[in-house]
């Protein structure tokens, strides 16, 4: 079994309380993204592009990452009401956060392939070259 750990919250006031988890994946997101950005700067390319890929692919994988959690925590309670989705707040999936991010880059890089433009493959596999 995977290890599992609680993180906690921090009390904002009486209503608010802000997750510790919360902050260790915006940490992870903005710290992704400025690395990604930066080596796209230095080989002297427009980050315009790879800012908006990373931009989708953070918005599709935090939606698929949330509807995987709710999905496959009770699949015949979805089956039976699709809009549970919408109405429970029971945390993130990783999972599916991964797949979201990469639906939402296969159908970017579809995109470009029709439209003539470069694709997104090229250019992430030289960020990752130089990690």
């Amino acid at each position: 079994m995977i290890p599992y750990f609680q993180l906690g919250t921090i009390p904002l006031g009486h209503h608010f309380r802000l997750s510790l988890f919360g902050i260790l994946l915006m940490t992870a997101i903005l710290v992704g993204r400025w690395r990604i950005l930066h080596l796209e700067r230095a080989e002297g390319r427009s980050d315009e592009r790879i800012a908006l890929l990373c931009l989708v692919m953070l918005v599709f994988g935090l939606i698929c990452a949330h509807v995987a959690k709710i999905v496959l925590a009770d699949i015949p309670a979805f089956l039976a009401h699709p809009a549970i989705v919408l109405q429970k707040r029971q945390g993130i999936m990783s999972l599916g956060g991964f797949y979201g991010g990469l639906m939402a880059g296969g159908v970017i890089e579809s995109a470009s392939q029709i439209l003539g433009e470069p694709g997104w493959r090229e250019v992430i596999s030289q960020a990752l070259r130089r990690v």
